[in-house]
């Protein structure tokens, strides 16, 4: 079995409760998760086994623009325990085969991805694998992902948004270039609902956004009148909102003396490789494989 290079680019997903009034949900779809259809957080608290749902039932993803076929091939309903699972997603396209007399037929054609999901209420991130001759950019079957699952959430007055994980390696190479003169610093966090995002910022924030039901939030700060900020990785608080900007997949901007347009600093995609992966090899090993990466990703 042959082995080959593959990468993975990371991206995040919170999933959010929309302010629509209830919507009648069926006695057997309420029984089957254990809701209360008269109470949202009864809701909120399946909302992960609701997501991995949506997402397993919809055996079938649809592209606005072209036909795009999601292939299962894994479900271990883990969600009592590891909560990760495994989808092939492939493109239809043409593939042209010759045979013996030289004549060239068409034929359908599905190359796919290995997209995983860890689906862990305090995780919720997904790695896409990508391979250009399939999909152009992983962020394509970010979007296809969630505008299928939005679209058996709603019922459930869910709705989850996909955002791309980056590294805060360039702001800080910013910073270090830079060390007096940011006049301003803006960070946008995306609602909090994930510990793992959560612990990075202050407590009383995320209670205002929870409070508030605010799906993300810009912390904007400016130095005094041809000042600087001064601006650490050893500083806690700011080294916690970049962590949150760049795992929860918001954003860092920037503004130097002198100048009033802020900079976005560089988004490139969290990505790393597998430098031998089986991927005809069998599902399970194949899931584990990938998800022993993702943890070391995570550390």
């Amino acid at each position: 079995m042959n082995a080959k290079r593959a990468a993975f680019h990371f991206f995040t997903y919170t999933i959010h409760q929309t302010p629509s009034p209830p919507r009648l949900l069926l006695e057997d779809v309420a029984q089957r998760f254990g809701i209360d259809t008269s109470s949202p957080a009864s809701v909120f608290k399946k909302k992960n086994e609701i997501f991995e749902s949506c997402v397993w039932d919809a055996a079938q993803f649809f592209h606005p623009k072209r036909k795009s076929v999601g292939t299962i091939i894994l479900k271990a309903n883990q969600i009592q325990t590891s909560g990760t699972f495994l989808l092939k997603i492939g493109c239809e396209k043409k593939a042209v085969f010759t045979d013996k007399d030289l004549v060239d037929h068409v034929q359908p054609n599905f190359p796919y991805v290995y997209t995983c999901f860890d689906n862990r209420p305090n995780k919720q991130i997904i790695a896409i694998e990508h391979k250009p001759s399939v999909f152009s950019d992983p962020k394509v079957v970010a979007k296809i992902i969630q505008e299928n699952a939005n679209s058996k959430l709603a019922p459930f007055n869910l709705q989850c948004t996909i955002k791309q994980q980056f590294d805060d390696n360039d702001f800080w190479k910013f910073v270090a270039q830079h060390p007096k003169t940011i006049a301003r610093l803006q960070f946008l966090i995306m609602a909090p609902n994930l510990p793992r995002i959560a612990e990075s910022v202050p407590e009383s924030f995320n209670l205002l956004q929870s409070s508030v039901g605010s799906q993300c939030a810009k912390i904007d700060l400016h130095g005094l009148a041809n000042g600087h900020l001064t601006i650490a990785a050893t500083n806690r608080a700011v080294a916690g909102l970049a962590k949150a900007a760049a795992d929860g997949g918001g954003e860092i901007k920037v503004a130097l003396k002198g100048y009033k347009r802020l900079k976005t600093m560089s988004k490139t995609t969290r990505e790393t490789t597998i430098e031998e992966f089986h991927a005809e090899g069998e599902p399970n090993s194949v899931l584990s494989v990938i998800t022993e990466m993702m943890g070391k990703m995570d550390e």
